[in-house]
């Protein structure tokens, strides 16, 4: 099996594990059309260690508009500010996140992340000699995109 599908396999599984065990969602699901739209957030993760790379994950608002409505039961008709929102998002991303790693340690893989920053939609990133995963999800709560650029730093 290769990198690739090993990676992909690892980042639907973290995918899986948040949304099925902490957001009560058994109907989560790898699509193959982009879920994203005009309306998003992007939040990224740098990595670094055995390998070198960047989870970025695209939220449409209306998704974690969904995710804030489970987490937090606001009173009908409360307004949420776009901070809690971002807020959201960027947690999100680091379950996704901090579970991924978690699982790349059993390839003996060793990666330190940074904290989440959201991405204003102004980054124009060249991206050569990285690979890359681009996998698409819909859940109960709605769809989203996981990008994740990478770039092996250790010998095989």
């Amino acid at each position: 099996m290769s990198n690739y599908k090993v990676y992909s396999n690892y980042l639907a599984k973290s995918v899986h594990h948040i949304f099925r065990n902490l957001f009560a969602d058994s109907n989560i699901e790898i699509v193959y059309d982009s879920q994203i739209d005009n309306n998003m957030l992007s939040v990224s993760v740098d990595m670094a260690g055995s390998i070198k790379g960047e989870l970025i994950l695209h939220f449409p608002k209306k998704t974690v508009l969904s995710i804030y409505h489970f987490m937090y039961s606001p009173k009908k008709g409360a307004r949420i500010s776009a901070d809690a929102l971002i807020d959201v998002a960027s947690e999100l991303s680091n379950m996704i996140t901090g579970t991924f790693v978690n699982q790349m340690q059993f390839i003996d893989h060793q990666l330190d992340v940074s904290p989440p920053e959201l991405l204003d939609g102004q980054e124009e990133y060249i991206r050569t000699l990285y690979e890359n995963v681009n996998l698409s999800f819909r859940s109960s709560y709605g769809g989203f995109d996981l990008d994740f650029y990478f770039r092996e730093t250790r010998q095989s």
